[in-house]
């Protein structure tokens, strides 16, 4: 939920942000719950409120001690939030679709000698054959590499020296 909800927020205008909020707002219900699902302050979410109310010039919601409840203005906006805000995200989808770099990443990892000395005509070899291959290469020593792979900064690291066993790595020798 949490990574979904900042993917779209990273995208998002002024507008299409405090339309998510008020959309939080009226989902939950609760403006202390919605702030914490959309990972942001209370008062934050009261000023996006606050700014929508004035855009609109009108009361969007009824705050009570119990929570928040829709005016009919807000049951107008709230409609119209969602569906704009599925529309945007639709839009940016189908966009990215078109304009989606083709080009796949792989991110190696290797000690310094291997870097240095057997990375660099491996990569030669592959290019010649993937046009559409990239390589991001970071150079350090085995348990770095090996943290790297766990917290998913690396796809393959090329070490010489000695790993500890652990689950989530899978060891080859080559």
């Amino acid at each position: 939920m949490f990574s979904t909800i900042m993917n779209e927020v990273r995208h998002m205008n002024a507008l299409e942000y405090q339309l998510l909020v008020f959309k939080e707002v009226v989902e939950t219900k609760n403006i202390t719950l919605a702030s914490k699902r959309l990972h942001i302050s209370q008062p934050s979410v009261s000023i996006q409120i606050k700014g929508l109310e004035q855009e609109y010039g009108a009361k969007l919601l009824d705050r009570t001690n119990k929570g928040v409840s829709l005016t009919k203005a807000g049951e107008i906006l709230y409609e119209h939030s969602c569906r704009a805000i599925n529309i945007m995200q639709d839009a940016r989808e189908q966009i990215r679709e078109l304009t989606i770099d083709r080009h796949r990443y792989i991110k190696l990892g290797a000690t310094l000698t291997i870097g240095e000395y057997i990375l660099p005509p491996i990569i030669r070899h592959l290019d010649r054959f993937f046009d559409s291959l990239d390589f991001n290469v970071k150079i350090a020593n085995t348990e770095m590499m090996a943290q790297d792979i766990l917290e998913n900064r690396i796809n393959v690291a090329l070490v010489e020296g000695p790993i500890l066993e652990n689950q989530a790595i899978r060891i080859e020798t080559f």
